[in-house]
């Protein structure tokens, strides 16, 4: 019984692999966005804008955030890449602020930039 369950789960992730495993690197937009996101937080601070990045780098690695950013990358977004050919970015747009999902007027889905806040 054991061994039939370890062959339909071999067999499972064998025919799965050529939809995920699909030979490309990709851009990690997401990752990038946490990166970048890690980087902007201590610009204000003067000097101790690296301490800053330095603990939210380690609260990052404590509560996996880059890793499940890498997770979210290689099993999503670059497959979505690679599949469709275009360049996806995650974050801030010049003049507008994050991405978020959006429902159209016909209950289909999609991300759109929303207008970043006025001063």
């Amino acid at each position: 019984m054991r061994s039939r369950l370890h062959a339909a789960a071999a067999l499972l992730l064998l025919a799965i692999s050529p939809l995920v495993v699909t030979s490309c690197y990709g851009r990690f937009p997401l990752t990038h966005a946490v990166y970048d996101f890690n980087g902007e937080v201590g610009n204000d601070a003067g000097n101790a804008e690296k301490w800053v990045e330095s603990a939210l780098f380690w609260v990052f690695v404590i509560l996996p955030v880059y890793q499940l950013a890498s997770l979210g990358d290689a099993i999503i977004f670059n497959v979505i890449e690679f599949w469709t050919g275009d360049t996806l970015r995650i974050g801030a747009a010049p003049g507008h602020g994050a991405l978020a999902g959006v429902a159209d007027p016909d209950g289909a889905a999609r991300l759109a930039a929303a207008p970043q806040p006025g001063p």
